[in-house]
């Protein structure tokens, strides 16, 4: 049965998202966050641009962050991502209702040529990025 609080994300229309506006992930309600749900190694290594990284088993702590309106988009690694569908369940659970799953997780967003970004861990929980060599920044427009 279709949870109707969550919803399939196309990797374009995520990528559409990205190209409007930033994810606010810093911010309560308004806006989207964009959250990796997969073990912080994986986040390390490479990443969807913005995201942060909240692993599966610590989902449950967005309830006391977001507002339940807020739009939610999840996303692991592969096309059939069990902890991409589990953390969207466990984010209904506990009364969130504008949950995106990010089809395919990161295999789709890369075979649909989108760049992803290497990230770490900060000392706050809070993702720091590392920018390639020759890459812009975002505030260098």
């Amino acid at each position: 049965m279709r949870n109707p609080a969550v919803s399939p994300l196309p990797a374009e229309e995520l990528a559409r998202w990205l190209d409007t506006e930033p994810p606010t992930n810093e911010k309560p309600d308004g806006g989207y966050a964009l959250i990796d749900v997969r073990p912080p190694e994986c986040f390390a290594q490479q990443c969807v641009p913005g995201a942060e990284n909240v692993p599966l088993e610590r989902v449950a702590e967005l309830r006391r962050r977001f507002a339940r309106e807020k739009v939610i988009v999840v996303y692991g690694d592969a096309h059939a991502d069990a902890d991409a569908r589990e953390a969207a369940a466990a984010l209904s659970g506990t009364g969130f209702v504008r949950i995106q799953r990010l089809e395919g997780g990161v295999a789709a967003w890369t075979d649909a040529q989108h760049r992803l970004e290497r990230a770490r861990r900060a000392r706050a929980g809070r993702r720091q990025l590392r920018w390639a060599p020759g890459s812009s920044r975002p505030d260098e427009g």
